[in-house]
């Protein structure tokens, strides 16, 4: 029997699109999670109060974790071509790095294969959205409404289900993933300096850069400006009271 089936990652996009189509009485038979094992404190949190949400609506919750762990992958060796036998390291950043194909395609492909899947991605993904209404059972509901990420996050303000790092990053997902932009890592390194630390550590460890252009040194050095920029606003905050204060006097 054909089942409906969405993705759900706890992002901005897809969280809207699950809460939307509850509202609209969409049919829904399970919502997948993928757990990479490197998701947020907060998003885990986050994942288990929508779980509550929709099993309370009788729809299944199923979370997804892959039989190995990032740092089998990240520590294990490459089996084949001119890196083989060498330690991975870091994801590349071609297509779907390994961690997205171990800990999220290939869990939820064979689950939905012959199934219907509602996928998250908004109206302004126009490059994603005309790769992927070429694959049969593939919906985008958001794209079908009109709704842009910008819609996304506005719905899920209004409905209180719009947590801090929805507004602190464009796109959350794995904290170590190597596609995030600067503004993303510095974001990390000021507001979640828990993992922020371990991705340096694992920058430490690794035999490759973080990403193209962007190795130890330089996220040594992102850290460096994001310390600098904290304290410089500091300093501001500091001549603005004792300003004040001096006109009270």
């Amino acid at each position: 029997m054909k089942k409906y089936i969405v993705s759900f990652s706890g992002g901005k996009d897809s969280s809207a699109m699950l809460l939307r189509m509850i509202e609209l009485d969409y049919k829904i038979d399970e919502v997948l999670f993928c757990d990479t094992g490197k998701e947020f404190p907060q998003l885990y949190k986050y994942v288990e109060r929508m779980k509550n949400h929709v099993q309370q609506l009788g729809i299944k919750f199923t979370i997804l974790t892959p039989e190995k762990s990032w740092d089998d992958w990240f520590f294990g060796k490459v089996t084949r071509g001119k890196m083989k036998g060498k330690k991975r390291g870091w994801p590349l950043m071609f297509f779907h790095c390994y961690w997205s194909r171990e800990s999220k395609f290939l869990l939820l492909d064979p689950l939905c294969y012959g199934h219907e899947r509602y996928i998250g991605f908004g109206a302004d993904e126009t490059k994603r959205l005309v790769s992927g209404r070429k694959k049969e059972g593939y919906n985008f509901p958001l794209a079908d409404w009109g709704w842009t990420e910008k819609n996304a996050l506005e719905y899920l303000l209004k409905v209180g289900w719009c947590e801090q790092f929805h507004l602190d990053f464009n796109r959350t997902g794995c904290f170590l993933c190597p596609k995030q932009g600067e503004e993303s890592l510095k974001t990390l390194c000021d507001k979640y300096p828990e993992q922020w630390d371990e991705l340096l550590r694992y920058a430490k460890l690794s035999n490759n850069d973080f990403k193209p252009g962007v190795g130890l040194k330089e996220l040594k050095e992102i850290e460096d400006q994001v310390k600098y920029n904290r304290t410089f606003n500091k300093s501001d905050q500091f001549h603005l009271d004792f300003g004040c204060c001096l006109e009270e006097i």
